[in-house]
């Protein structure tokens, strides 16, 4: 990065940890009791916990939530390395919360989590329907407590139906929901999303949910539950393709090389260059044009949209001929010359130097205990006056146990004597 340009950088994110500093965030006066794990759930916490609201993990004290040591990224011949004592996946997805280790099933934790949600805003969790009310904890029981609660609740396929109690995975929300079923090449299988775009999208929706719940309880007074599943996210983020199938019982079809999902065509694609691959949005004329071809729009095997669609593997061959002579950031520049959508198809490395991603502060640093310094991704959300960020690094297991239950009347004597008969740890 241009000397500059970084220092331009540094500012930023100075400015940035300087207003984090200064303003506690949308949601500072708001309190959650969390009892989320994997993903899903998780993320719904991970926001409101950007969003400044206080998070209070509770976590078996045998290993705490599951993906502390799951490690989920494979990178080249080797799974990605533990950050400290725990996972980048762990890490990633569990910023902003203070973490209580407490044995659920023991009787004397009913009375601690009890006395949090007397004064807790919003409770998440995502065990699998009834467990939670098995426990104890469950939103009639939390009602009761304080009929303010907000009480979300994620699954994999729903809080009931006949597919309540069936286990619930990212990937088998992608499958079913039809994602699945329009991404990858036409000629190949199905394909999955490169990440886990159900689990994120179902606890954005969640943490939605939380948000339009609060705002109604400014106005009524009362709580009241949320829920989002993987699956109904799945089918959610899918307005355009699911509208078409509903209105004209047309199934969305998988596109053609380089297009990953319907509907696809040569002019929406990526192409491989000299260097890497780079993707274009445009007509084929327009393509033609810039890429020094005759117009194939006008020759006939190509000279109507349906013909274009129906040879998409030999148009897409024709002018992957010429992409491959010359470097990605010549071509995204003799497109967007030519008026057109460009960009290259990006690495990590590539996404975070690129200068706008950097200027967009997506790139946030907290320090942990243990494992020093950690980067992960920034927030997307934008807010002027009072700024989403990092405020507390990932919490090692039961670090906070302490603490919480000081602020909750228990004196050193009792929590020691809790912890003696391991209740908490």
């Amino acid at each position: 990065m241009p000397a500059k340009q970084n220092l331009t950088h540094k500012r930023a994110q100075a400015g940035l940890e300087s207003a984090l500093t200064k303003n506690r965030g949308p949601l500072s006066h708001i309190k959650v009791l969390d009892f989320t794990f994997l993903q899903m759930g998780s993320i719904v916490a991970m926001w409101l916990g950007d969003l400044g609201a206080d998070v209070i993990k509770i976590e078996r004290p045998d290993g705490g939530d599951l993906v502390r040591k799951q490690i989920l990224a494979v990178t080249g011949e080797q799974s990605a390395p533990l950050l400290g004592p725990d996972s980048a996946t762990y890490m990633s997805l569990n910023r902003n919360k203070r973490s209580v280790a407490m044995d659920l099933k023991h009787p004397k934790a009913k009375e601690i989590i009890f006395r949090i949600a007397k004064t807790a805003d919003v409770v998440t969790s995502n065990f699998r329907p009834g467990v939670m009310d098995s426990m104890g904890f469950g939103y009639e029981a939390l009602k009761a407590i304080s009929p303010r609660i907000i009480y979300y609740t994620g699954s994999g396929y729903g809080q009931d139906g006949p597919y309540m109690n069936k286990k619930g995975q990212d990937l088998l929300a992608q499958a079913m929901g039809g994602l699945m079923s329009i991404t990858g090449d036409r000629n190949g299988p199905p394909s999955a999303a490169g990440c886990y775009i159900a689990d994120h999208v179902g606890g954005i929706y969640g943490c939605l949910g939380v948000l339009a719940a609060l705002i109604a309880r400014s106005e009524t007074g009362r709580g009241q539950r949320v829920a989002s599943s993987l699956l109904d996210a799945v089918i959610a983020m899918q307005p355009v393709e699911t509208a078409v199938y509903l209105n004209t019982g047309l199934d969305w079809q998988r596109g053609g090389p380089g297009t990953g999902h319907g509907p696809g065509s040569a002019t929406y694609a990526a192409y491989k260059t000299k260097d890497g691959h780079i993707v274009i949005v445009g007509g084929l004329s327009q393509f033609c044009r810039v890429l020094g071809l005759p117009d194939l729009a006008k020759d006939p095997h190509f000279d109507t949209p349906q013909k274009q669609w129906l040879r998409q593997e030999e148009l897409h061959a024709l002018l992957e001929a010429k992409f491959v002579a010359r470097p990605t950031a010549e071509w995204v520049k003799a497109f967007e010359d030519a008026d057109m959508w460009a960009g290259p198809v990006n690495t990590f490395r590539q996404v975070f130097d690129d200068p706008q991603v950097r200027h967009n502060n997506m790139i946030l640093e907290t320090k942990h205990p243990v494992a020093g310094k950690i980067r992960l991704a920034g927030v997307p959300v934008k807010l002027s006056e009072t700024p989403a960020g990092i405020r507390r690094h990932p919490p090692m297991l039961g670090e906070h146990t302490d603490e919480v239950l000081r602020e909750y009347g228990y004196n050193a004597a009792t929590i020691n004597q809790l912890r003696e008969q391991k209740v908490v740890a």
